[in-house]
């Protein structure tokens, strides 16, 4: 008897212990709708890294200077991902100081939402909002 009161609350604490795991975040491309127009992500299939981003402004708007159109930046092995954070801070162009992206994020505990801020630095204005995002 005391030997099958002790394997019951064995497999309690472990049913409770793993019930709130986080799951790793959604592999695959992510979509999300902004003020300036949207940005799509890829998580790896290992759930680790963001691998790339596209970018697409919608005749947005940030002091003074208007953009359209879809730029899209690769990084290899990507930016990480860790404790289900991450940050992506690049530039867009051939002169850095004229347009620096900054995303940065965090997925839910199921893995499948995420959300986050963004800033972009157009000629020495910034802008910036947040986001949120499914899969």
């Amino acid at each position: 008897m005391k030997r099958l009161v002790f394997l019951m609350i064995c497999t309690l604490v472990f049913i409770s212990c793993n019930k709130d795991q986080d799951k790793l975040p959604q592999s695959g491309t992510w979509t999300v709708n902004t003020e300036f127009g949207s940005f799509v992500f890829i998580v790896d299939g290992n759930g680790a890294y963001i691998t790339e981003i596209g970018l697409t402004h919608s005749n947005w708007s940030c002091g003074g200077v208007t953009l359209g159109g879809t730029v899209t930046i690769s990084s290899d092995p990507g930016w990480i991902i860790t404790n289900s954070h991450f940050t992506i801070e690049t530039t867009i162009g051939p002169s850095s100081e004229h347009h620096t992206v900054i995303i940065t994020g965090t997925f839910s505990t199921n893995g499948r939402e995420a959300s986050g801020t963004w800033e972009e630095t157009l000629f020495g204005s910034t802008c910036s909002g947040s986001w949120e995002g499914s899969y």
